[in-house]
């Protein structure tokens, strides 16, 4: 992706409406009059891809990479400033667990399931759901260096102490 210096907004999963994604959309357009402006990158497929697609052809900010696995994915999440993720339906989102891991910070509705995995300003950004809202969390977390860096280590150790809990505990 030829994106320059532009911080990437990172948004990954399957592409359909109950993901919310034009909230995702309509909030990184709200903050593209900042210099340098945020580019969207949307990693994922679905039955919506093709209709938002041609909805927002004419949206320069939004790069969409279809399917990605393994280094691609892992270089996807490497890059990323912010994720942010607008799914109020999901039980929890495998996607928010990769991202934490990766030691980016996460943004999630703060009426999500997710939310009652994770610690507000420590592990994750609860964001009151819509385009205000996540607009304004993204907004933060690319204003605030040691605010973004606090959320992605405290994202990436939540998922550590998670899965080496989970894992442990189970075996012995």
């Amino acid at each position: 992706l030829d994106i320059g210096e532009r911080p990437v907004v990172l948004t990954v999963g399957r592409i359909s409406n109950e993901k919310n994604l034009p909230v995702v959309v309509e909030a990184v357009e709200r903050l593209q009059a900042r210099r340098p402006a945020p580019v969207l990158v949307v990693v994922g497929d679905g039955p919506e891809r093709a209709a938002l697609e041609a909805r927002l052809g004419d949206k320069t900010f939004v790069r969409f990479t279809g399917l990605q696995g393994g280094d691609t994915l892992k270089q996807l999440y490497a890059s990323a400033r912010v994720f942010a993720f607008a799914s109020r339906v999901d039980t929890l989102g495998l996607v928010n667990m990769e991202a934490m891991a990766s030691g980016i910070p996460v943004l999630v509705p703060a009426d999500a399931c997710i939310a009652e995995f994770v610690t507000h300003g420590l592990s994750a950004e609860c964001y009151e759901f819509g385009v205000e809202g996540l607009a304004a969390a993204i907004g933060r977390v690319l204003d605030d260096p040691s605010r973004a860096a606090r959320l992605g280590a405290g994202g990436r150790q939540a998922m550590i102490e998670r899965w080496n809990h989970a894992s442990f505990s189970r075996i012995w």
